[in-house]
């Protein structure tokens, strides 16, 4: 090492002052660390594993010297300090391929696999910035091409070997593997070759490395914008599209909080009245029927006691008897038409019920549409007034304007919700009604006329049996009041129908609305202020329009735009 440090010197010597400052130090300072030990294996002439040790004492280290004939493998030792430190020239390497550095192979011993240099150095000093005090740089070469450089038995790049090596002043081309005619070569060499000579020397290297690697770095992140560039610039277009329709999305979601909002209180209202008007109809219903049962208890006392007196004088009052068969007959006959009359009633009202749920407004096109209709023809009368001359034009806009009127007339009752009285009912349910109501004022009249007959044969009885007369009229009179309340809790009955059918018809409009719709409102209690649910009704139809105009949107925008 000393030899080679007097030529550096002398090297050194030749450059003016102003272009190396203090060479002496440096090179004492690289000269510090040293080889300890060179492990070969499957290189070159070398087969078997061959370890030659470079002992030192008390950081002096004597000059170790190898030698021998020609052939014996010498320049191969050198070979393998400079392939094993990261030599990629395979001219400086004696080789024409990567291949030729493994064992090829003798009479007694076949081929290595593969071929292993080590090279151990005392890292002491750490003239290495590594925290080891050996290091081991190990390079492996297997005949499939496949190569690999390890430090300290960790795989490792060789760059970051280069690096490694820079820090410590080591490199294959530095004077750390001086060959023959490297000296005179340096010292005839030009001031550019030589300048990466003492590059080596002076600690340089390891930040030209650094230097290059950075400019690798910042090439392929230039590289990369670029690419990132024109992404960017051929996702703008689409951005713009999806920023669209996620601004279309947030409108619709508030929309949609709000029509859900308003629906809720809208069906709540509703269900809780019908709710309402269904306990105050089942309460009424409750309370008449206590007192229909008490008023059929006392007909039923009245009616026993009338017939065992009709039974006990039948005989003598044959004819009463028939007039009392024929009373009762009509009574019959006369509540077998009632119960028919009050079924049609029921299915009247029904039929109007169901007629009203099932009526939907008209689209809004068609209202668009039949409005500009009317436009058209307003505007048409108006020109043709201005331009009249005679009252046969005047006639003939006449019969326009009712037309227009007709027009606008239909187009209002198919715009307005039609209340239940203007419904009109299947016209045979009407028929059968009327036609049963007819029976049933003919069976009054037989009925009336038949009570003057029992009445007429009443004051020619004897005296004996004005207590079955009493009886009668007190029967007739309780049959009446019972007929009047029967008649009540028919209505009660129509009523609760209708209820129940407008309930139904409620929970199928709020399925088709949402699943979950129905269950939110039976939890929710009834509202406390009186809610307009007319308006509330135009409000949802008006929301309902505005999400109709922005359509559906896929959720999966949503993802794409993030």
């Amino acid at each position: 090492m000393s030899v080679i440090r007097d030529c550096i010197l002398q090297v050194i010597n030749s450059f003016p002052s102003s272009d190396l400052r203090h060479p002496t130090s440096v090179c004492y300072t690289i000269c510090v660390m040293h080889l300890k030990q060179l492990e070969l294996q499957g290189f070159k002439t070398f087969a078997k594993k061959t370890t030659l040790q470079f002992p030192g004492k008390n950081a002096t280290y004597a000059l170790t010297t190898i030698v021998g004939p020609n052939g014996s493998g010498k320049s191969n030792l050198a070979d393998a300090i400079r392939w094993a430190l990261g030599e990629q020239s395979m001219k400086l390497l004696r080789s024409k391929a990567s291949e030729d550095v493994i064992f090829a192979g003798s009479e007694g011993k076949s081929r290595s696999g593969f071929a292993e240099v080590s090279l151990t150095f005392d890292n002491t000093d750490k003239a290495m910035p590594i925290e080891f005090s050996e290091v081991t740089i190990t390079r492996r070469l297997y005949r499939d091409g496949t190569s690999e450089y390890l430090v300290n038995g960790s795989t490792s790049r060789l760059s970051d070997i280069h690096l490694l090596l820079a820090e410590a002043n080591v490199g294959q081309r530095s004077y750390s593997v001086v060959g023959q005619g490297m000296i005179d070569h340096i010292l005839v060499s030009p001031p550019e070759e030589r300048k990466a000579f003492f590059d080596d020397a002076t600690g340089v290297k390891q930040f030209q490395i650094k230097r290059h690697q950075a400019f690798l770095k910042l090439r392929r992140t230039k590289k990369n914008l670029e690419e990132v560039e024109l992404v960017l610039q051929e996702l703008l277009p689409r951005l713009r599209v999806l920023k669209r329709q996620i601004k279309k999305l947030e409108a619709r979601s508030g929309l949609e909080s709000e029509l859900k909002e308003k629906q809720l209180i809208y069906y709540r209202s509703l269900w809780h009245e019908i709710h309402r008007l269904e306990e105050v109809q089942k309460s009424t219903h409750k309370a008449n029927t206590d007192v229909l049962e008490a008023a059929r208890k006392e007909m039923n006392k009245l009616e026993d006691r009338l017939e065992a007196i009709a039974k006990a004088e039948i005989k003598e009052e044959s004819t009463q008897s028939e007039l009392q068969t024929r009373y009762r007959a009509l009574q019959k006959e006369r509540a077998t038409l009632r119960d028919k009359a009050f079924k049609l009633e029921k299915e009247i009202e029904l039929t109007k019920a169901r007629a009203q749920s099932s009526w939907a407004p008209l689209p809004l096109p068609k209202i668009i549409s039949a409005l500009k209709e009317l436009r058209a023809a307003q505007t048409s009368i108006i020109a043709k007034l201005k331009s009249i001359s005679s009252l046969d034009e005047v006639k003939e806009l006449q019969k326009e304007a009712e037309a227009i009127e007709t027009h606008s007339k239909s187009l209002l009752s198919k715009l307005e919700r039609p209340s239940p009285d203007k419904i009109k009912a299947d016209p045979k349910l009407t028929n059968d009604l009327k036609k049963t109501q007819s029976d049933i004022d003919r069976i009054e009249k037989e009925l009336n006329v038949a009570e003057a007959e029992i009445d007429k044969q009443a004051k020619t009885s004897k005296q004996d049996r004005s207590e079955l007369f009493e009886i009668q009229k007190e029967l007739r009179a309780k049959q009446h009041a019972l007929y009047e309340k029967e008649r009540g809790m028919q209505q009660v009955q129509i009523e609760l129908a209708r209820l129940d059918e407008r309930r139904q018809n409620l929970v199928r409009e709020m399925n088709d609305e949402s699943k979950t719709l129905i269950d939110e409102i039976k939890k929710s209690s009834a509202p406390t202020d009186n809610v307009n649910t007319h308006s509330l009704h135009d409000e949802i139809l008006k929301l309902k329009h505005q999400l109709e105009l922005i359509g559906g949107i896929d959720e999966e925008t949503i993802t794409e735009y993030e």
